[in-house]
């Protein structure tokens, strides 16, 4: 299962002006995409119409450290350290994702999640 909030290694770096991150040029974005686009596909959503992550950062020029923000289906706070910090904005769409896991991988959710 996939927590409601994970931790995310390698996804920033600092940028010039204190305070505040870029997304580090081939860290993990990749698998946050992917990922983006599994919730996409689960929840009906156009994954052409979401805004990408580098976007996102460049619309902020940079985002500040410590602060959360909200994209896509999560919010997100950055740290200098490299690391992201990702909360599912919907516990819906987190109960989806990991029921939909589960039916992959030909096991049931625990019954702490059923509804």
């Amino acid at each position: 299962m996939l927590n409601q909030k994970f931790i995310v290694e390698w996804m920033v770096e600092p940028k010039y002006n204190p305070g505040k991150v870029n997304l580090s040029i081939g860290g993990n974005e990749e698998k946050i995409k992917d990922l983006v686009k599994v919730i996409c596909s689960l929840e009906g959503v156009n994954y052409n119409e979401q805004t990408r992550l580098r976007d996102f950062f460049n619309n902020f020029n940079g985002l500040e450290t410590n602060t959360w923000y909200c994209w896509s289906f999560f919010e997100i706070k950055a740290f200098k350290k490299g690391t992201m910090h990702l909360k599912f904005q919907n516990k819906d769409v987190w109960y989806r994702l990991n029921k939909a896991y589960g039916e992959i991988k030909g096991f049931n959710l625990p019954e702490a999640y059923k509804r």
